[in-house]
Parts: structure tokens; sequence; C-alpha cells
């Protein structure tokens, strides 16, 4: 279970089995579900599904899918965040992920550079105690 503030939620509400997935490919489904994202956000707000004062019963449906589907997008991150490195390649990937979480902004810049210097020098230890060049 992931917590949402005081909400818990199970962790992949949509049932993705993304354990076994290299992180090249979950850079991949985070892509596609970031973009799958992006369009129901951009569908939900067309009038037909309004309603009186937010959305009809099929606009809280696609709310309800864009959230799920957000859900799915933030245990991929985490799932990235917590998998150690071997090569310099998934480095790389792994670090273009987790930077993908400040493309929207952040309250503070400064920490989340910190943060992102931070990672990059732990992906680059693991690299090297994994024998990577």
């Amino acid at each position: 279970m992931n917590d949402l503030g005081s909400i818990r939620r199970p962790v992949h509400p949509l049932g993705l089995e993304t354990k076994n997935l290299p992180i090249k490919q979950l850079a991949a489904l985070a892509d596609a579900l970031q973009t799958v994202s992006s369009v129901l956000s951009g569908l939900r707000e067309q009038p037909r599904f309004a309603g009186d004062s937010t959305y009809n019963e099929a606009g809280r449906l696609l709310e309800d899918l864009h959230d799920q589907i957000n859900c799915e997008i933030d245990d991929v991150w985490g799932e990235v965040e917590a998998r150690p490195v071997v090569t310099v390649e998934e480095a790389e990937w792994k670090f273009g992920i987790l930077l993908r979480q400040f493309s929207g902004g952040c309250d503070n810049p400064a920490n989340a550079i910190a943060e992102m210097a931070k990672l990059a020098a732990e992906m680059d230890w693991q690299v090297r105690k994994g024998g990577a060049a």
C-alpha cells in the first residue's frame, strides 16, 4: 500500500506487473503512461464530460482512470528509484526517469538539484562497485 496523505491505496492499482521489467522498459512504460494521462486529462475537460459542478458520470470515470494511471506512474518512478544500477546505461535511464519527476516544476528547485546530484553520485558509485565501465 502507498500513502497519499491520509489515504491509502494499493500499489499498482491497475495491476501492472513491473517487477521484472528492465529499467529501459520502465522508462518506456512511464512515458506511455504519461502520454495516456495527458490525453485523459484533455478528454475529461471537453464539454461532453461536463456535469453540474464538475464532471458528469462519464467524466468522473475518466477522472478515476486518470488518477489510477497517475498512481501507476508514481509506482513506476518509485520502483526505478529503489533499484540499484550495475551498468552505465542503466544509470542513464534511471537518472532520466527520475529527472522527469521534476519536469512539471517543483516547490524548491535547489532541493531538487541537490537530490538529483546525490542520485547521480550514488548511481556512479553503484556502477563502479558493479564493475561496469
